[in-house]
This record gives structure tokens, sequence and C-alpha cells, in this order.
């Protein structure tokens, strides 16, 4: 059985073991507003695969950085596979990021 000053050294040598490997993890980026926009053009782009992603790429990165959309729910959109799960990230903005992006498509109009 250890001592108390070799259970106090192995204690401290654990301790700056998981300190290091911690210090050596990196946090996982979230996903970029760019990428979050090119997931939400790939489904609006089936109805108009021409002037919608020209169009609606730009104001979804701007929206998606000055309204700055949560981590959450730019990671939900990134990952989305189907248009039916992005529709389920909207739930992550709020009202006011929503309505701030529908009025300026609303402008392209």
């Amino acid at each position: 059985m250890p001592t108390y000053i070799g259970m106090r050294h192995m204690l401290m040598l654990v301790a700056v073991m998981a300190t290091a490997n911690a210090a050596t993890v990196r946090r996982r980026e979230v996903a970029p507003c760019d990428a979050v926009a090119a997931k939400i053009v790939s489904f609006m782009a089936k109805d108009d695969p021409v002037k919608t992603p020209a169009r609606v790429t730009p104001l979804l990165v701007h929206h998606c950085r000055v309204d700055r959309w949560s981590s959450a729910a730019r990671e939900c959109i990134a990952s989305a596979k189907l248009e039916s799960d992005a529709d389920r990230c909207t739930k992550l903005l709020t009202s006011e990021q929503i309505a701030s992006f529908r009025n300026a498509v609303d402008a392209l109009r």
C-alpha cells in the first residue's frame, strides 16, 4: 500500500497528466456560416438551381454572422441530411433572427 507521501505524489502526477492531456485536446470547430449557408441553399436550389444560390447565399452568410446564430443552430443546420431536418433546426433560432432573414429574402422579390 502506498505511503501518504507516495499517494500525494501519485495524485499530483495524475493531475499534471490530466491537465497536459486537456491542453492538447482541440476544441471542435463550430460549423462556419459559409457551410450553414451552403447546406440551406442546397435544399432551396431544388426549386431554382440557377438563381437561388447566387442570390441567397450572401444573405444567409451575412445574417448568420450579424444576427449571431448560435453554435447549436449552425451545427444542426450543417449536419442536416434532409430539408425536414434543417426545418427542425429553426427552433434553435430566435424569432428575431428568423424575421431578419425572411425580411431580407422578401426584399429580393
